[in-house]
């Protein structure tokens, strides 16, 4: 962003600066922002009136001025009029008073009423003056009354009254305050006269609103329309800044508050303080705090707060005690801070200590801190400490609950009853767990696991129904639909649960066993596809015996039946079960699912239908839009139980997975708009169609172009109607899929490095993941690697010999998607996008050196003409590079065992740019680094000579989160425990951006650049020199 600030600087961020931008919209349309653009623009002309407008638009309708008196009216009805108008006058001076003195005591709402009545009674003829205009203004602010500043501003319009500049700051201040930036904005516009106080007010309006790029664009007409800038208006740019996470521009606007004597102003410098820490620059936020000629409480907070936010958390006790020392005032955010610093030190002592202080400086009912200890003394054991401290806080929240619930999950008391939590809310804990062979991210449960269907005993009620209704669904094409079901028990239980099954007949007096022997055995032999509790949404269910669920039906090839189970999970009763429903065409094609093919213009489509070749031919009809369209055939696959390696899969597990079509589209145009359809001949001359879908096709491989790339692990799936308690087992997943979807058009390619649709031997699970990820998939390449969920088993192949795939051995993985790799149960391979070269590694099985797979490693790495595709890019799902994270350091090491030791010297030898990786369910970024060591102390803005790989652990997809060690590591530079992806920008051969992105709200959390040239990547480096001789 270029602030042309042209009074103090002579020339722009973009000629002056060393450092790119990190915001790939603002680098785009820099010259948006431009002074010279913004003071040319056509400025908007609504007038006062259309405020009003807004108001009746929004339902409040001003009240009609009175009319004038006729001319035949008499002498005396105009002398009663004059006489009776005269009172009211009176009468309402007297109530302009009272409402001053009203807010003067802080009764705001009683001022509003007093207000109402002189409404009323005087229909606009009395003059309510500048004082108790004022006095409204405060009392609209501090209920944040939207309906009250509606009546003041619009009685003001109304009655003729002409406001001040004083009086018009306030009641822009008034609307801004209460969130109507919309009719805030409008008036700004039509201010005839505007001051600084004006101008801050709106700009810091927009920032409350996160509205920061057009806080920026006003901020330049400002600065060119005023004379000077305040301090506070420094200060408020510094928040613009900082939400931006753009650090360039807060540089500028720290020079000129130097050069107009502002910088060590209090606010000014709380606010470089603080812009500095969010853009990543500690060590500038240090040096303003140590320039601040008075260090106040706020200005001791920020710095705090920015060392704990890039986790350096001793440095930040450091200060905490520095603070104290120096006997500046402590408040009650001093101490939550500390409190979660030593959350994160594990430090019990320092932890009291900060808690006494708490006591002792009068905050000992702050909810925030309070919390902040309850949430220390659960994750450190002190469960006693933390639900004494709980029962003392006069008010809780949802995250006080959360924090102490959470303690107790750790601790296994799970016969605490909380009397006060909802039943509707679900409560998650991050703790990782180790009871499975070594390195395994954290993971609860398949929920599907947790019924002992085996178990399951036919206890029909005779009384008991269960109904569900729509009874045929997709009458239109849909292949999704909610279906309502009523329940009805006269013997109800709090361990009620409802099953889906899917085929309806589910009751069946054979089961298979391992061997693939028919056996007589349980009842049922097969888990439900999902299942809810019947009190999940009608909490006197135990007492009623009635409840109506809603769950979420996608089409699965068969038809689907409701039970009603007393017993619990454990212990399963079928009561009663519903009539079949079904789909209106329950073999449609359904749920594309994009890939590249093996060369740069071909793309595969696939996807699942319940047509095998014997029933109808399958195809894809493709072209460019309002052209005639071509045919591709598709090759038909699929999985039977006996390609199944154990249990779960095997056995309960087990559902017909239908048949996967896969069509290649060969001799696309570069970055060309196709449509298609998937279709199926059958054997009558008919025809099944799909959906209209549509793709771009990818670039040609160097192609100089904006080419942006996605890349995440361990997504998993959930269930948009609560069931299968996902929040406790995929809390994350829908929140990255909707916000991957709502950013649909801003990628070109997704990479799903390993651990898909956690299905773990519950094959139901796969189309439901499919389904999940369709938006996605069925517009972008979705490529995908093979991870510990998808692959191991013991005795089948894998390098790791744990059970983690529930007997599926790869073989679902392999078949729903498309990889371009020779040997799809060889999950390696290469894929081009233009300016990047992928290689994409099977962490599953043997990547040492003198296995096939680093053979294959080295070819690809090798491979690329960096001179055409400068981008390298290597990922697999466990972590090969490094991590802090806590299952990994718990035994020992900071990753993969062997994992760096086999790979690194081949990382360093073709100066591959980023190595990527999931299983652990974080993000963690690393410094370039090569042997356990930073090769570079840049952190934001690289260029030059590759000098080592950056490693990023991007896991948090949507699984279970990870928890971090508490290691010192020299490499690791930003942490997050949170959901999240990752966005690459390339936009030349020279220039690329790096995104790390929330998945709740799509924000920056973390980013850098890199700059550099093909030069630099020829030149020599330690263990990276090409061989030469000295001959001429």
């Amino acid at each position: 962003m270029d602030i042309s600030l042209s009074r103090y600087q002579n020339s722009s961020v973009f000629e002056s600066s060393s450092k790119p931008l990190t915001d790939v919209n603002l680098f785009q349309e820099r010259h948006l922002l431009s002074a010279s653009y913004l003071l040319n623009r056509r400025k908007r002309r609504a007038q006062v009136s259309g405020i009003s407008c807004s108001f009746v638009e929004q339902g409040l309708h001003p009240k009609p001025k009175p009319k004038p008196l006729g001319s035949g009216h008499d002498v005396v009805k105009k002398e009663t009029h004059v006489q009776k108008s005269q009172q009211m006058k009176g009468s309402s001076s007297g109530l302009c008073s009272q409402i001053e003195k009203l807010v003067l005591c802080k009764r705001y709402r009683d001022a509003l009423e007093t207000f109402e009545i002189l409404e009323i009674g005087c229909e606009y003829d009395v003059h309510v003056g500048k004082s108790t205009y004022d006095a409204l203004v405060d009392a609209c602010i501090s209920l944040k009354s939207i309906r009250g500043v509606k009546r003041v501003f619009n009685y003001m319009i109304n009655s003729g009254f002409e406001p001040d500049l004083y009086l018009r700051n306030r009641m822009l201040l008034m609307h801004v305050k209460c969130g109507m930036m919309i009719d805030a904005r409008m008036l700004f516009d039509e201010m005839p006269e505007k001051n600084l106080v004006s101008w801050n007010t709106i700009i810091a309006g927009l920032l409350d609103s996160g509205d920061y790029l057009e806080a920026f664009r006003l901020f330049l007409i400002m600065w060119e329309d005023q004379s000077e800038a305040s301090s506070r208006t420094f200060a408020t740019m510094m928040r613009a800044s900082a939400g931006l996470g753009m650090i360039s521009p807060g540089q500028q606007l720290h020079a000129c508050a130097i050069k107009m004597d502002v910088s060590q102003d209090i606010f000014v410098s709380c606010a470089l303080i603080d812009m500095y820490s969010k853009c990543g620059s500690i060590e500038d936020a240090q040096c303003v705090f140590d320039e601040m000629p008075e260090k106040t409480t706020v200005g001791w907070n920020t710095i705090i707060a920015g060392y704990a936010l890039h986790g350096y958390s001793e440095e930040a006790l450091d200060l905490y005690y520095e603070m104290q020392d120096s006997g500046v005032k402590m408040d009650h955010f001093t101490f939550s801070m500390i409190v979660r610093v030593c959350t994160r030190l594990a430090s019990l002592e320092h932890a009291k200590q900060a808690h006494a202080g708490l006591i002792r400086h009068g905050f000992g009912l702050d909810i925030v801190a309070n919390t902040a200890l309850v949430d220390f003394y659960s994750k450190w054991g002190r469960i006693d400490d933390a639900r004494n401290v709980f029962d003392k806080m006069p008010q809780k929240n949802v995250i006080s609950w959360n924090a102490l619930i959470a303690g107790y999950g750790d601790k296994s008391k799970s016969d605490v009853k909380f009397c006060h939590a909802s039943s509707s809310n679900h409560f998650t804990g991050s703790y990782p767990d180790h009871h499975h062979h070594h390195h395994h991210a954290p993971a609860s449960e398949q929920p599907l696991a947790k019924i002992a269907i085996q178990k399951a005993l036919i206890a029909v009620q005779e009384s008991a129904c269960i109904t569900a209704n729509p009874l045929l669904l997709g009458c239109e094409g849909e292949d999704t639909e909610w279906v309502k079901v009523d329940v009805k028990s006269d013997e109800p239980s709090a361990g009620d649960w409802v099953g889906v099954f899917s085929p309806a007949n589910f009751n069946s007096s054979k089961c298979y066993s391992e061997s693939d022997d028919l056996q007589d055995g349980p009842s049922i032999c097969t888990a439900p596809i999902k299942y809810m509790f019947a009190n999940h949404s009608n909490s006197d269910y135990a007492t009623t015996g009635r409840a109506s669920l809603t769950f979420q039906i996608i089409n699965q090839r068969s038809d689907f039946s409701f039970a009603l189970f007393s017993g619990g999970l454990e212990n399963p009763k079928l009561i009663t079960a519903s009539s079949p429903i079904s789909f209106a065409n329950p073999k449609a094609p359904l749920y594309p699912r994009l890939a590249h093919g093996k060369v740069w213009d071909e793309m595969a489509v696939t996807w699942t239908s319940g047509y095998n070749v014997d029933e109808a031919t399958p195809f894809v009809e493709w072209g460019w839009e309002f052209q005639t369209k071509k045919l591709s055939p598709a090759g038909t696959l699929t999985f039977t139980r006996s390609s199944m390696c154990g249990a779960p899969a095997r056995t309960v597990g087990w559902r017909d997975p239908g048949f996967i079509h896969t069509s290649f589209l060969k001799d696309l145009w570069p970055n060309t708009m196709y449509t298609y359809r998937m279709g199926h001949k059958l054997t009558n001359g008919s025809f099944v169609w799909s959906k209209l879908y549509s793709f771009n096709s990818s670039p040609y491989p160097g192609q100089d172009s904006l080419q942006r790339v996605v890349i995440f692990g361990d997504m998993g799936k959930a269930e948009r109607d609560g069931s299968n308690e996902y929040d406790n087992y995929q809390p994350g997943s829908l929140t990255t899929t909707n916000q991957l979807t709502s950013e649909i058009d801003d990628y070109d390619i997704v990479f799903h490095i390993g651990n898909l649709a956690y299905a773990k031997g519950y094959i139901s699970q796969w189309d439901q993941f499919t389904a999940q990820i369709e938006p996605i998939a069925s517009r972008k390449p979705y490529m995908v690697a093979s991870g510990n969920n998808e692959r191991d088993f013991p005795n089948s192949g894998s390098f790791y010999l744990s059970s983690d795939s529930g007997g599926e051995c790869g073989v679902p993985a392999e078949t729903i998607f498309y990889v371009p790799a020779d040997n799809r149960a060889k999950f390696w391979y290469s894929t081009d996008y233009g300016m990047f070269h992928f290689c994409i590694a099977d962490s599953e099985h043997d990547w040492r050196e003198g296995s096939e797979q680093y053979a294959w490693i080295e070819k690809c790495l090798a491979s690329v003409d960096r001179q055409k595709q400068p981008w390298l890019i290597f990922a697999a799902n466990r972590v090969l590079g490094y991590s802090s994270s806590s299952q990994y350091t718990i035994e020992g090491t900071l990753g993969e065992p062997m994992g760096r030791e086999h790979l690194q010297k081949l990382w360093q030898k073709y100066k591959v740019d980023m190595a990527f990786y999931g299983h652990v369910h974080s993000y963690e970024r690393t410094c370039p680094v090569y042997q356990d060591q930073c090769v570079s102390l840049e952190k934001y803005n690289y260029s030059g000579t590759v000098l080592g790989t950056i490693h990023v652990v991007v896991g948090g997809g949507g699984s279970e989160l990870s928890t971090f060690a508490y290691v010192d590591t020299e490499w690791s530079l930003y942490k997050d425990h949170d959901w999240g992806f990752v966005k690459l920008t390339a936009f030349n051969h020279s220039s690329l951006l790096f995104e790390y992105k929330k998945s709740k709200d799509g924000e920056v959390f973390d980013s850098f650049t890199i700059s550099r040239d093909y030069k630099d990547v020829l030149a020599c480096v330690h263990d990276g020199c090409g061989t030469s001789t000295l001959a001429p």
